[in-house]
Parts: C-alpha cells; sequence; structure tokens
C-alpha cells in the first residue's frame, strides 16, 4: 500500500529533499506542530476552552488560598479544598471531551506524514560511487553453499562477485546463513536491480544511488529456499550529528528528532497564536 501512496505524497513533500537534512526535519517537525494546532482551533469550542483554562487558573489560586488559611479552620478550609478539586475534575472533563475530535481529523494525515517520513528520512540516500555492504540471509541449511552477485554496468563489487554462505546469529538471534558483498555503484537516475543467484533461484533487491531518495534498505524475500530478506546497509540519518536512537523501544535517530523538536513546538506555536 504505501508503495503506492508515496508518489503522491512526493508531490507534496517531495521538495523537503532538496533540502539539507536537518532543515527539512525541522521544517517537518514544525509542521506537524501548526498542523496539529490548526486542527485543535477549528474543531474544538476554543470559547470554552479560554473559559475552562480561566476557571483552573481561579481554582489553583483558590485552592492555594484554602490550604494557607487550612491552620485557622480545619474543617472548612479542608471542605473547601475538596469542593474546589471537584470542581476542577469537572472542569478537566469538559476539555477531555474537547480533546476527541481534534485526535479522530488529525490521524489519519498524522499517518501519512510518518509514513512518508519512515521512507524518506531514515537513512542518508548513497552517493556517487559510495561502497555498501550488502547482505543475503539464508536458511540455515544453505551453509556452506554459493551465492552470485550478478555483474552489471556501473557496479563494482570488492573481493569478487561469488561468495560463500556462512553460518550466521548467535545466542540472541536464531542461526542463519549469511553471504555478503562489499559494492559500490555510480549514481543514475534509475534504481539498479540487484540479483543473487543461488541453486537455480534468483533474488532481486533494488538500490538508488545518487539520488535526494533512497530505495528501502531490507526486501522480504518469500519461498521456503530463499533467503529471509536481503539488505543494503545504509547510513541512519542522526540529525545535528548528535541525536542518537533509542534502540531499546525501538525509535531511529531521526524519529527522536523529530519528536525532541515537535513537542515543545506545539505548545509555542498555540501561545503565538493564542489557541486553547
Amino acid at each position: 500500500m504505501s508503495l503506492h501512496i508515496l508518489p503522491i505524497l512526493d508531490l507534496l513533500l517531495g521538495w523537503l529533499l532538496r533540502l539539507p537534512a536537518d532543515t527539512a526535519l525541522v521544517l517537518v517537525a514544525a509542521g506537524t506542530a501548526t498542523l496539529l494546532a490548526l486542527v485543535r482551533k477549528v474543531t474544538t469550542n476554543q470559547d470554552l476552552l479560554k473559559r475552562c483554562a480561566a476557571d483552573r487558573r481561579q481554582l489553583a489560586v483558590l485552592i492555594r488560598q484554602a490550604k494557607c488559611n487550612k491552620g485557622k479552620n480545619n474543617k472548612d478550609a479542608a471542605e473547601a479544598i475538596a469542593r474546589f478539586k471537584r470542581t476542577a475534575k469537572v472542569v478537566s472533563l469538559k476539555e477531555l471531551r474537547q480533546q476527541i475530535l481534534p485526535l479522530a481529523v488529525s490521524i489519519i494525515p498524522l499517518a501519512l506524514l510518518a509514513m512518508w517520513c519512515f521512507n524518506r528520512l531514515g537513512f542518508i540516500p548513497p552517493a556517487d560511487n559510495e561502497c555498501l555492504e550488502f547482505k543475503a540471509y539464508f536458511p540455515l541449511l544453505r551453509v556452506g553453499q554459493f551465492a552470485h552477485l550478478v555483474p552489471q554496468d556501473g557496479l563494482t563489487v570488492k573481493g569478487g562477485y561469488i561468495r560463500e554462505i556462512t553460518p550466521a546469529g548467535g545466542k540472541k538471534n536464531r542461526p542463519y546463513g549469511l553471504a555478503r558483498w562489499v559494492i559500490c555503484a555510480a549514481a543514475q537516475p534509475k534504481s539498479y536491480t540487484l540479483l543473487i543467484r543461488s541453486e537455480c533461484e534468483t533474488y532481486e533487491h533494488n538500490l538508488l544511488v545518487g539520488q535526494p531518495t533512497y530505495s528501502q534498505p531490507v526486501r522480504m524475500q518469500k519461498g521456503d529456499s530463499r533467503p529471509a530478506a536481503t539488505e543494503i546497509r545504509l547510513r541512519p540519518y542522526k540529525p545535528f550529528t548528535l541525536v542518537p536512537g533509542i534502540d531499546l523501544i525501538g525509535l531511529q535517530p531521526w524519529l527522536v528528532g523529530y519528536l525532541l523538536i515537535t513537542i515543545p513546538s506545539l505548545p509555542l506555536i498555540k501561545r503565538i497564536l493564542r489557541i486553547y
């Protein structure tokens, strides 16, 4: 599905890929925050939310005053604090009900934006003649056999085109067979179709070089005798060369940078545009 939607999204957002990666990420994050703020403005009762915000501020003042007077009349102050807190819960519930429609309206555009970002911002596109590691993962029973990367114009391979399938994996991963190549490819408008031949079977993997975008680094292969996947090891994009990913929860570096910009930008934009 994403393969059909991405070209449409590229028409809208592809110009960002002509900019430096950090600039593109800042614009995407700021645009996301602006979109969320504007959706909130259009889909909520701003007058009600404004009054709710004022009520919450006033209730906070009253609760602090009641706590200060607690020593003079503990019973009356405790009752007042409980009453103010009940009222604050009612106000919060009214605000919560206003969050449902903005969330529902935002889901689809946010999902489309996330799809585009995951396919366009996660890695640095390969440059002309940049050396890349190309891997093919095979079932363990194929260990000891050979895999052949088919030569083609514009593509060079260090150390030869034929590789023995060797055992890989370990304590953390189930054992599997692995063949790897180091390849360098000249830039061209169309993607290369990397072909691997092994045991009378042919596996394909696309590689785009010298363009603003990159091909999918991992391609799953079907069939019992096929490798589980083929992979091009692209360089992950790290925002501002500093922001790391969080492997423990599967957050790529670009996504961490995106969240670090979007989350504080949203309240700032809401304040500037006076959106409640």
